[in-house]
């Protein structure tokens, strides 16, 4: 009782600390995994900045590409118009004097002075050549595409730009052809852009490219921006390949996670050093308390943090309590035992005291009539020493009164009180335990239903039982049979005189029913019980 008191004790003051057993590597794991959750949001806000930066960076070199190609485009669309307004200052002087065709080779030493390849013709309204120089189409072929139909066109089959000239009045027109590398030359970015280059004009279907430069890459890996020309519909297209993922944009990504996962690994390791390894350690620290013992020193081998110390050192003023007040509840239970012993002397006593004296008035009556009645009020006496003796016996182990002990010793007593001591009493009962409001009434209810049974003078023999319903049920019948309990004329003189009212006063204080079985002459009743598990 005094292990039993000191460990409720004990439960009640540090069952919040007896969880804290449960931490393990797989714990330390878990909240790793929430400090990662937890840092989480920051970690998304990291990555998001990151790639929104790289995303400026991105959209930023696009538009600088798209920048360089409308540059490229504006300094070809000024070269060619250079081009043009010289050729129509040629076609203007010719429109006027078709026979002076001397202007032609003074145009051609002045524009391939510059270090230009290009060629141009001029021909009059009926088709026919005036004058040439370079590599230009000399022959104007009426009828179907004629090239004078568009303001520039491209030529797939030699790879050359055609561009219309025209006259003031429109009586001379001609030709100027550009060759692809002349053109990509005038455009100024291939000096300008290191590594893949392709500069191409597109009109439609149509396409001339005007260089490529570098190694040709993958068709996903590129990067294009097209300006208009400006002229007869030509778009210029400016194709270079992506640039590779260096180590520092490669950083640049990966860092936000990096730190995310640094920031958890920091905070767990924090979180484990100085708040759970020490919490684990003053676990075990209590779980070594023995009831009845003193706390001592807290372990020095890892970091406790203030309040984790103060949690300690409340602890051991706890245990401290804990063995004082274990003491004082042991001197108290002594007590308790030793008042709860000179109770039952003296109710034993006196029940003894009581019984003797009924002895000896029933020993020292004349009449018949007395002694019966002073043998019946013996046997009630009996019947409460009976139930007080069991009843004091089984306390300590709080199950309750063993009903096969009580109604045995209780039959024992009834046998010896018969007239004669030759009454015999049979018993039957199951290994079950009665609480003190049922056990009283039992032995009442048996000890008048055997006197009856004695007083009717039949001399049958009583069979007691107490049968369970089932091996788990709290219900059980008790039942009193005998061939003298039958009807019959003094039966039912006694019933009604005096146990009558006694067996139905008796069966209201069990709460239950009392039935009586004419043909077996069997009364029983059906009471609460307690299974030998109980306890």
């Amino acid at each position: 009782m005094r292990l039993r008191l000191a460990r409720a004790h004990k439960a009640s003051q540090l069952i919040g600390v007896g969880r804290l057993g449960a931490w393990s590597s797989a714990t330390g794991l878990k909240m790793f995994a929430v400090l990662m959750l937890a840092l989480l949001p920051l970690g998304v806000v990291a990555v998001i900045g990151t790639v929104q930066t790289i995303r400026t960076v991105e959209m930023e070199r696009v538009a600088g590409l798209s920048l360089a190609a409308s540059e490229g485009a504006s300094q070809l669309l000024g070269e060619i118009d250079g081009d043009r307004s010289t050729m129509r200052l040629v076609a203007n002087y010719l429109e006027g004097q078709p026979t002076r065709t001397d202007i032609c080779r003074r145009a051609s030493a002045q524009l391939h002075g510059h270090d230009r390849d290009f060629g141009f013709a001029m021909f009059d309204p009926d088709g026919r050549l005036l004058c040439s120089s370079g590599k230009a189409p000399t022959v104007y072929r009426p009828g179907g595409p004629q090239l004078f139909d568009q303001q520039a066109t491209i030529l797939t089959d030699t790879r050359r730009l055609l561009v219309r000239i025209n006259s003031m009045r429109g009586r001379v027109r001609g030709i100027i052809s550009y060759t692809p590398e002349e053109l990509a030359q005038r455009s100024g970015l291939r000096a300008h852009v290191s590594g893949y280059l392709n500069l191409a004009l597109h009109r439609g279907g149509q396409m001339l490219q005007l260089s490529s430069t570098g190694r040709t890459p993958r068709p996903d890996n590129v990067d294009r921006a097209t300006a208009p020309l400006n002229l007869g519909g030509l778009q210029f297209v400016m194709t270079t390949e992506r640039p590779p993922v260096d180590v520092l944009r490669f950083a640049a990504t990966i860092l936000p996670i990096f730190m995310w996962f640094a920031a958890a690994a920091v905070g767990w390791w924090v979180v484990n050093r100085y708040l759970i390894r020490p919490l684990i350690s003053l676990n075990r620290y209590v779980a070594a308390y023995q009831p009845g013992t003193m706390l001592g020193p807290l372990p020095d081998d890892v970091t406790f943090a203030r309040e984790i110390t103060t949690l300690g050192e409340t602890f051991q003023e706890i245990a401290k309590d804990v063995v004082e007040h274990e003491a004082q509840l042991a001197n108290a239970l002594l007590q308790q035992q030793a008042l709860t012993r000179e109770v039952h002397h003296r109710v034993k006593n006196n029940l003894q005291i009581i019984a003797s004296l009924i002895n000896l008035h029933s020993r020292a009556s004349a009449a018949p009539e007395a002694a019966e009645a002073y043998a019946s009020i013996q046997r009630r006496v009996d019947a409460l020493s009976v139930v007080h003796r069991n009843h004091y016996a089984s306390a300590e182990y709080n199950q309750g009164i063993d009903a096969q002990a009580l109604i045995s010793e209780l039959a024992s007593g009834l046998r010896g009180s018969a007239p004669g001591g030759h009454l015999a009493i049979r018993v039957a009962t199951d290994h079950v335990y009665l609480s003190q409001d049922t056990a009283v009434p039992i032995a009442f209810l048996i000890t008048e239903l055997v006197e009856l049974a004695i007083l009717s003078g039949h001399g049958s023999p009583v069979l007691v039982s107490l049968r369970r319903d089932g091996p788990r049920d709290e219900m059980a019948e008790l039942s009193v049979s005998s061939e003298a309990l039958q009807p019959g004329p003094e039966i039912e003189r006694l019933l009604e005189e005096r146990f009558g009212r006694v067996l139905t006063g008796l069966s209201r204080q069990l709460r239950a029913p009392l039935s009586y079985d004419a043909a077996e002459g069997c009364y029983s009743v059906r009471i609460a019980v307690r299974s030998t598990e109980t306890g």
